[in-house]
């Protein structure tokens, strides 16, 4: 049987995690599917079986951060857990660009092919050299993006795809459940018309999180009149997010409450809410629960596209732009004049298995000869991304990954220690 791997993360919840669930569970009859990734909390989604998830924090990070001899020694030790052998027919599907890198080193050592699906919601600076990387997989056809912006993104100011945007729709079944879970404080305040309880559902990782915190804040603060509670959905690695919420909103008229990552997530948790606010996929999880979702338009801004069901109603929900209205306005339309009661989101007709069906023939794993396509060198990529790869890098070489990953813990430690 083929050997199939799946580089990225797959941790909490959130779309990126939920699709690598739905690619297993939609693969796994028909090849040997591994999965590798860089989180440690990876066995909080179903249907994965242990011994085919292999850990490698190693991975979270490009290559370009280690030496040569540490990037060899995680290749095999990946080769060596996974069993590959040369005439496995490997095919690689990379979610991440760090975890592209990795797939084509894989790829390279064991004569497979690395298909790069990037996931990411946001593209940070990539130096010219990672373009050029990135537009070799794209001229292979061996490079899609999940939204109509992140091919055009990752080639901003190096090159024109001219509307050739290799756009894939990602796929996942949902993760809500009909398992009735309670929560006595929040049960207390679910009849109190006086309250109203704004929520997130998302990985509290991402960048526009905490600048959520503080608008929250304002906008809570502004109505000294009225009393709200923040209810946020998910974690992040380090708890900071978590921090910064319970500091942020911490007023006579605002209580902040967090519930941590759980899967599958109760249908319960989000009938607490008057209102929700998430991005990408995690919005459309938001809708399906039946609360009024505002649906955020990135990962990086706090900027709304609008309201599932409302102004948000075609597919794909990603090519609509932002509008008009503003967070607070909107907030103050569901909350305070209840405009929007009764909000029944209608989802256009979508197959998943049809779906993913339409993923795998457009990345048509195990046909590709890749000896001819041939494989990028990696480790023309220079180290990039500023002083903090530049350092982590230095570290690396000077005092090895294990000690360098303690080094780099206790500093985010200190950090948050001085910030309180």
């Amino acid at each position: 049987m083929n050997k199939y791997i799946l580089i990225g993360s797959v941790s909490g919840i959130g779309g990126w995690q939920l699709y690598t669930e739905a690619r297993y569970n939609y693969l796994k009859n028909d090849c040997d599917v591994y999965i590798v990734s860089p989180s440690i909390n990876a066995m909080q989604l179903s249907g994965f079986e242990e011994e085919k998830i292999l850990i490698v924090p190693e991975i979270f990070m490009p290559t370009y951060v280690y030496t040569k001899k540490q990037i060899f020694r995680i290749i095999k030790k990946i080769g060596k857990t996974i069993n590959i052998d040369k005439s496995d027919g490997l095919f690689i599907e990379a979610t991440t660009i760090a975890a592209t890198m990795w797939g084509e080193l894989l790829a390279k050592t064991y004569g497979g092919v690395c298909y790069s699906y990037i996931l990411q919601s946001h593209i940070d600076c990539l130096s010219k050299e990672e373009k050029k990387f990135l537009k070799f997989k794209y001229d292979n056809n061996l490079l899609s993006g999940m939204a109509t912006q992140t091919i055009p993104e990752i080639f901003k100011d190096f090159y024109d795809p001219q509307g050739d945007v290799r756009f894939l729709s990602a796929s996942w079944e949902s993760p809500l459940s009909d398992t009735k879970k309670q929560i006595e404080f929040l049960e207390s305040l679910k009849n109190d018309a006086d309250t109203k309880i704004i929520g997130y559902f998302g990985n509290l990782a991402k960048p526009h999180f905490k600048k959520l915190c503080e608008f929250v804040r304002s906008y809570c603060d502004n109505r000294p009149d009225r009393k709200f509670v923040f209810l946020s959905i998910g974690s992040s690695n380090d708890k900071s997010s978590e921090e910064v919420q319970y500091k942020s909103c911490k007023l006579n008229n605002c209580i902040s409450y967090n519930i941590p990552s759980v899967y599958p997530v109760p249908h319960t948790y989000f009938e607490y809410m008057d209102v929700c606010i998430a991005s990408w996929g995690c919005s459309v999880v938001a809708a399906r629960a039946g609360v009024s979702t505002i649906r955020l338009i990135d990962d990086v801004d706090i900027k709304p596209q609008g309201i599932m069901g409302v102004t948000i109603i075609k597919m794909p929900f990603n090519d609509i732009p932002p509008c008009s209205e503003s967070l607070e306005m909107l907030l103050d339309n569901i909350l305070i004049e209840n405009k929007y009661q009764n909000i029944e989101f209608v989802f256009p007709n979508t197959d998943n298995k049809a779906r993913q069906k339409k993923i795998s023939d457009t990345l048509k794993p195990f046909v590709r000869d890749a000896q001819s396509i041939g494989y990028y060198d990696v480790f023309n990529i220079k180290c990039c991304g500023g002083r903090k790869n530049n350092l982590i890098k230095l570290m690396n070489n000077a005092f090895g990954i294990s000690i360098t990953n303690k080094i780099v813990k206790l500093i985010k430690i200190l950090k948050s220690m001085m910030k309180k």
